[in-house]
């Protein structure tokens, strides 16, 4: 058995993308899901990521850095209700905690 992957392979990846905001105001854009179709898009692969963005600047953003990488954006959806998902980080003794704010674009896949 041949255990290569091809870089033709086309991963289906299925989440959410979101932006994590820290207390200084800078904000990151990930998500656990967006990150694996970031990550294997890096390693020469064309993931589809399937999702929800709002119809928002932050959804913007993440359109433009879907293109700018050359990743594929057509299992993006544009949701004119719902926001593009945040999380906010906070650092608590040294350690980072994270609350999901609700009812955002991918929570309505």
């Amino acid at each position: 058995m041949d255990a290569r992957v091809s870089k033709k392979t086309h991963p289906l990846i299925f989440g959410e993308i979101l932006f994590d905001r820290f207390p200084d105001g800078s904000e990151v854009l990930g998500g656990a899901r967006f990150n694996v179709a970031w990550n294997l898009r890096g390693l020469g692969f064309e993931p589809l990521l399937i999702s929800a963005v709002g119809e928002d600047p932050l959804g913007r953003r993440v359109l433009d850095a879907m293109e700018s990488w050359g990743m594929d954006r057509t299992g993006v959806q544009l949701s004119a209700t719902h926001a593009t998902g945040t999380v906010k980080v906070s650092l608590e003794g040294g350690e980072p905690s994270f609350e999901i704010v609700a009812d955002c674009a991918w929570d309505k896949l």
